[in-house]
C-alpha cells in the first residue's frame, strides 16, 4: 500500500488548487494514496478533477478584497480573523492526520498545516511578500514573519526555476532564503496540446476572491460584447452548473475541466486574465499572448504583470483604465510567453525522493 499524502490548497481563488493538480497526478503515478482537503471553490474544482479521491472539507481563510484605495486597510482589518483561521486549521489538521493515517502533508500556502506528527511541505512562490510603497516600513517585519512561518514546515517547495531564468522574479528569489527551500520548477495543469477546431480570438479566464472576480467579469462582458471578436469567458465558478450563451460573439462558461480548458486556451489568439502566478505558469507552458489586468491593490499581481510587460511578453492595463480593443492589439504585437525552460529536476524526481523519505 502506498503512502497516504494529504494535499490542501489555499482557497483565495482557484490558482492554488490548479497548481496542485500536477502534484496530485504525480503522487498518484507513484501509487501514493492522495487525500484532498479544501474549501470553497477549490473544493468544487478538486471534486470535479478527481472524483475518485477522498475529499475533506477543511475550512480556509475567508478574505474580502476591497478596491485599490482601501485594499491595505481592508486586509489590515482582517488580520485577526486570518490569524484565528490559521490557528483553527492547525488544530483541525492533527486529528485528520491520526484518523486518516496520513504519512505526509502538502500545503499550498496554508500556514496552519504544519505538524510535528508527520513531514510537511509548504508550497509557495512568495518567499518575499510585497506590500504597497506607503507601507514599506513594515516590509522587514513581514519578511521575518513569513520566514518564521515557512520554517515551521519540513520542506518548502517553490514552483519556479532558481537563477536568472525564472517567472516569479524577486518574489521567490531572495538573498537569504529559509534553509528548507527547494525549487521544483514551474507547475501547470496544462500541457502543450493541439487546440480545438473552433476559432477563438479571445479567451478570458477569471478567478480570485470576491467581489473583484465579479467586478472583473462584468467589465469584460461589457467590453467584449462591443468587439467583433469570437470570445469565450470562463467564469471560474465551479460551484455553478449552468452554462449560458450570450447573443452574438461572447460565450460564457461557468467552469471547465482542466483538459478542456487546456485545449480552449491553446486555440485562443489571446488570453485575458489576472496575472496570478498559477495563470502565468499555465500561459508559459502554452506560449500564449496575453492581456494582464491585475486585481486592484494586489501588489503581487501588479509586480508580476509589470515585470512581464517590461520584457515585452504581455500587455498590461489597470482595471479602472481598461480599453480591451487597444489592450488586445498590444497583446497580439507582444512576443508572448515562451515555453518554460530552466534548470530543475523533473517533478517526477522531486516526488519520488519525497515519498522515499516517508
Amino acid at each position: 500500500m502506498g503512502k497516504r499524502v494529504l494535499v490542501a490548497p489555499l482557497d483565495w481563488g482557484l490558482g492554488h488548487a490548479t497548481r496542485c493538480i500536477p502534484i496530485i497526478r504525480e503522487l498518484l503515478s507513484h501509487h501514493a494514496e492522495v487525500i484532498l482537503a479544501a474549501d470553497g471553490r477549490p473544493y468544487e474544482l478538486l471534486r470535479r478533477e478527481f472524483p475518485d479521491l477522498h475529499l475533506l472539507r477543511l475550512p480556509g481563510i475567508s478574505i474580502h478584497y476591497g478596491n485599490a484605495s482601501t485594499m491595505m486597510l481592508t486586509m489590515g482589518r482582517q488580520i485577526p480573523s486570518i490569524l484565528r483561521s490559521i490557528a483553527r486549521e492547525h488544530a483541525a489538521l492533527q486529528p485528520i492526520i491520526r484518523e486518516q493515517s496520513i504519512d505526509a502533508v502538502i500545503s499550498d500556502n496554508r500556514f496552519g498545516l504544519y505538524s510535528d506528527l508527520v513531514p510537511t511541505v509548504y508550497m509557495t512562490h512568495q518567499l518575499r511578500i510585497l506590500i504597497p510603497a506607503p507601507f514599506r516600513i513594515f516590509q522587514s517585519l513581514l519578511q521575518a514573519l513569513n520566514t518564521f512561518a515557512i520554517q515551521r514546515f519540513t520542506h518548502c517547495w517553490v514552483p519556479d526555476f532558481p537563477g536568472d531564468v525564472n517567472l516569479s522574479g524577486i518574489l521567490s528569489h531572495v538573498s537569504h532564503a529559509p534553509g528548507n527551500v527547494k525549487f521544483i520548477g514551474p507547475l501547470s495543469r496544462f500541457r502543450a496540446v493541439a487546440g480545438t477546431d473552433e476559432k477563438i480570438d479571445c479567451l478570458a479566464i477569471l478567478s480570485g476572491p470576491e467581489p473583484q472576480r465579479t467586478i472583473f467579469e462584468d467589465l469584460l462582458l461589457e467590453g467584449l460584447k462591443k468587439l467583433s471578436l469570437q470570445s469565450v469567458v470562463v467564469r471560474g465558478t465551479p460551484e455553478r452548473k449552468q452554462n449560458m450563451k450570450l447573443a452574438g460573439n461572447v460565450r460564457v462558461i461557468s467552469s471547465l475541466p482542466s483538459e478542456e480548458l487546456n485545449r480552449l486556451a491553446a486555440s485562443a489568439s489571446v488570453v485575458i486574465a489576472r496575472p496570478g502566478y498559477s495563470t502565468i505558469m499555465d500561459l508559459a507552458v502554452l506560449g500564449k499572448k496575453a492581456l494582464m489586468i491585475p486585481t486592484p491593490g494586489q501588489t503581487e499581481q501588479e509586480y508580476l504583470a509589470s515585470q512581464l510587460a517590461s520584457r515585452g511578453i504581455c500587455a498590461i492595463q489597470k482595471q479602472d483604465e481598461v480599453n480591451l480593443k487597444s489592450g488586445i492589439e498590444i497583446a497580439l504585437r507582444s512576443r508572448g510567453f515562451e515555453p518554460t525552460s530552466g534548470s530543475c529536476p523533473p517533478l517526477e524526481e522531486t516526488i519520488n525522493l519525497f515519498l522515499a523519505t516517508l
